[in-house]
């Protein structure tokens, strides 16, 4: 019974977290707004589901990048305080690695939509 409530307060807890994301983060919003599309894509027979499949995951990478994004963002605002070129650094090397994936998402999406 223990795990059992330690196993709901986390997930409590996760929720939490993607309340605020979804809250805070327009880009959160947005990457589930591609989810659900290509979700709908697979459903309307758009897709094959292997296709869906391989897109869902590509997304589920761009929204893990997203969240690891907002975390170091979250991290260095709090450390630093005014402008740092370091900090900036930083975020923009984050934000490289969402736009990244976000790549990969588009090039397979082009690659099954021209097959």
């Amino acid at each position: 019974m223990r795990e059992i409530r330690r196993l709901l307060a986390a997930a409590a807890n996760s929720l939490r977290g993607w309340a605020h994301l979804l809250e805070t983060e327009p880009n959160m919003r947005y990457l589930l707004l591609l989810v659900t599309a290509t979700a709908a894509t697979g459903v309307a027979g758009l897709l094959t589901v292997l296709e869906v499949a391989v897109l869902l995951v590509a997304l589920c990478i761009a929204v893990g990048l997203e969240i690891c994004n907002t975390a170091v963002e979250e991290l260095l605002d709090l450390r630093v305080t005014g402008y740092s070129e370091r900090v900036k650094i930083l975020k923009d090397i984050m934000s490289g690695a969402v736009f990244f994936s976000l790549l990969l998402y588009a090039v397979l999406l082009l690659l099954f939509i021209t097959r």
